[in-house]
């Protein structure tokens, strides 16, 4: 329960003149100039009871606040893709420049959306180090993509953005949506798993931005320890990447800021051995449940 964190970019507090812009085009900061908040994923067609539609336009939300098991405080989650574009004071896309340093220093590097991958669908990004100018020739590569958390009770959350158009203060308010983190990662892993591979037989990175609290449940879900790289090389041989980033309230801006946290490697094979490792529930547990269930009447006979 919360609000949405940043509506097309800035907080809700946030009424600066760039703010008012933004909104009044629907525009998504992270992008490329003029370039319109998501179209598709970020519109609803949620009627009232009257038939109305609650909103005619996208509901910018790219972040919403939520306080995750283990946090004093409420936080906010990323839940759109494009959030992880933001760009540094020069320009610079943040991860994109920290993969660079990291992974590709020196190195004359183009990162290229939305490749297919054959059987194993398709890849958010690839990295590409090309030898000469002309970009003819590509001599190395990686993968990449983006993960973001996604939300429940969306009706909810639409509210929210309509109170926060009609003018009302939401950050006074509370709504009543929910994050399914849980299901973002276990759908997740198994891409992870199947990419991690594929890059793997290939002799190739497969990077994952992810933002901190996600990466929490990742880890805690699958018991799986892995090697943290952010000041050291990455074993020779891990191939699976994580770069968690986590958003960080700037007061003198009024905004959240991008931070690169930290980095992690792995093999999709130590992913996939920590989800098979995972312990077993007491077979009481489970008949206790389906008890539960029958005194309660709660069943169905075929």
């Amino acid at each position: 329960m919360g609000y949405i964190s940043e509506i097309f970019g800035f907080p809700p507090t946030n009424k600066s003149k760039e703010a008012q812009i933004v909104r009044q085009n629907y525009l998504c900061p992270f992008q490329a100039n003029g370039i319109k908040c998501d179209p598709v994923n970020k519109k609803t067609n949620l009627a009232d009871k009257n038939g109305r539609l609650l909103l005619t336009h996208q509901t910018g939300a790219c972040s919403v606040l939520h306080k995750f098991r283990g946090h004093t405080r409420e936080v906010p989650a990323i839940i759109c893709p494009y959030r992880f574009l933001e760009k540094d004071i020069d320009g610079k896309i943040i991860v994109f420049k920290f993969i660079k340093e990291k992974f590709f220093a020196n190195k004359n590097i183009v990162i290229v959306k939305e490749i297919g991958l054959g059987v194993y669908g398709r890849a958010d990004w690839m990295i590409a180090e090309y030898k000469n100018e002309n970009k003819k020739e590509i001599i190395d590569y990686a993968h990449l993509e983006f993960q973001a958390d996604a939300t429940t009770q969306t009706r909810n959350l639409v509210l929210c953005a309509k109170d926060f158009f009609d003018g009302k203060d939401i950050t006074k308010e509370s709504y009543e949506y929910g994050l399914n983190s849980k299901a973002s990662i276990k759908g997740a892993s198994l891409q992870m798993i199947d990419k991690g591979y594929l890059f793997q037989k290939l002799g190739k990175k497969s990077i994952w931005v992810i933002q901190d609290t996600l990466f929490e449940i990742l880890c805690g879900i699958y018991n799986i320890k892995m090697k943290d790289i952010t000041k050291t090389e990455c074993p020779i041989e891990h191939n699976l990447i994580f770069v968690v980033v986590g958003l960080e309230y700037k007061p003198q801006l009024n905004r959240y800021n991008l931070v690169v946290k930290k980095c992690f490697s792995t093999t999709p094979s130590l992913l996939q051995k920590a989800m098979s490792d995972k312990p077993i529930i007491p077979e009481k547990v489970i008949k206790d449940s389906i008890l539960s269930k029958l005194e309660s009447g709660d069943y169905f006979i075929p």
